[in-house]
């Protein structure tokens, strides 16, 4: 290998897809019932510790909590596809007057059932406002959740994730509600379903360019196949098109118009490989790993 560019193939991103030659992604799916639950005002920070997951307004916010556990998902999961299932609960004449619902995601977990605590406040939202809701007693109600709009890092390291309901009535002061079932096991708690693949990959180059350039992958999928891609085009985001292998992953770098050739990862999800980097690749290489068995995506290196 004397040159980079004797291991690396020019081609447009379609070509490198085909060369892709692998497998769907390993994707894993759980799902996880809500093991906490509350309502807290977010003007008065009153508390209604009662098996109720309120999406309510009057002259204030009633917003409804659920907390589920992580701890079941890798730390290094790529999140797919998140859907928040809650079951009406039927009675107080809800839903009333056209509430209009909208989940968010918080920071805050340190809320628990039958304690006093502050309205830990919303972040970002999950999903697009859902109206026309069920009045029968135990309908669920599916909220897919948009998983571009959230880095999870956070709630995969602490295992835990804090979900909100809130009633975008209150926003042109209509009052109006509608009231789920909370956390506890009967008769129906909220169940997050999530789909992921787990990308615990990591790329390393160390060497001087020009010159000779060691590339370590570490984390691939143990006898799997793993292709470190390339581009001039610098970091972004680039989603592999459906109808290729691992469609709908999102690479860090912009569409690789440079390839290596396909490794196999050692028993211990290593691969490692030396290359001669010319002086005009120096200073504008963007690269990346992609695991061919799971799909999963290491971090990316300039170099």
């Amino acid at each position: 290998m004397s040159t980079l560019r004797r291991i690396l193939f020019s081609a447009a991103f379609l070509a490198l897809l085909a060369f892709f030659a692998a497998p769907a992604a390993a994707q894993t799916t759980v799902s996880l019932p809500a093991f906490d639950g509350k309502c807290i005002n977010s003007a008065t920070n009153a508390n209604l510790n009662d098996n109720r997951f309120r999406a309510y307004w009057n002259t204030s916010y009633y917003d409804g909590f659920v907390k589920f556990d992580l701890s079941s998902i890798p730390d290094t999961a790529t999140i797919l596809s998140m859907d928040l299932t809650a079951y009406h609960e039927a009675g107080f004449s809800n839903p009333f007057n056209d509430p209009e619902v909208r989940v968010y995601r918080t920071a805050g977990d340190s809320w628990s059932r039958g304690a006093t605590d502050n309205h830990p406040g919303l972040n970002e939202v999950l999903t697009p406002t859902h109206t026309g809701f069920p009045a029968a007693d135990l309908v669920p109600v599916v909220f897919n959740l948009d998983v571009a709009a959230v880095a999870w890092s956070g709630d995969l390291a602490d295992d835990v994730l804090s979900l909100v309901l809130h009633n975008e009535a209150g926003t042109v002061g209509r009052y109006s509600y509608v009231y789920f079932y909370s956390s506890d096991s009967s008769p129906a708690p909220p169940v997050l379903d999530v789909t992921y693949v787990d990308g615990g990959l990591s790329l390393s180059m160390t060497g001087n360019c020009p010159g000779p350039v060691k590339i370590d992958v570490n984390g691939a999928t143990p006898g799997g196949s793993t292709v470190i891609a390339a581009t001039l085009n610098g970091p972004g985001a680039f989603t592999v098109p459906a109808g290729n292998p691992c469609a709908g992953t999102v690479l860090g770098i912009n569409a690789p118009i440079f390839r290596f050739q396909k490794f196999i990862a050692d028993a211990s999800g290593n691969v490692t490989v030396t290359v001669n980097i010319p002086q005009q690749l120096c200073r504008r290489l963007s690269v990346q790993a992609i695991d061919l068995r799971t799909c999963g995506t290491s971090n990316v290196v300039n170099f």
